[in-house]
């Protein structure tokens, strides 16, 4: 495969985390979990879970997609939120 297709499948990845991680700490909000902890969920994890793949050659245009991702989606997800808050 080709280093730009694995940079392209890592983004689209790292949307589909960027976007799973929230929903998945709205469901553990309804379990009564600290707030700590879905901030954790939301933003370190996803992190943590892409950076070892920067280490090796082999596996590093994936993780680089992925950081893209997760990038890209925090910023699509941060102005989601912003325009539903102004809404109020």
């Amino acid at each position: 495969m080709a280093t730009w297709g694995k940079v392209v499948l890592g983004a689209l990845i790292g949307l589909f985390v960027s976007v799973g991680s929230p929903l998945l700490a709205f469901a553990l909000a309804g379990l009564d979990a600290p707030v700590e902890l879905l901030v954790l969920l939301v933003t370190v994890i996803p992190v943590l879970l892409a950076s070892p793949l920067l280490i090796a050659r082999q596996t590093r245009s994936w993780g680089i997609g992925i950081m893209l991702g997760l990038a890209v989606g925090s910023f699509v997800l941060g102005g989601a939120c912003v325009s539903l808050v102004a809404g109020y």
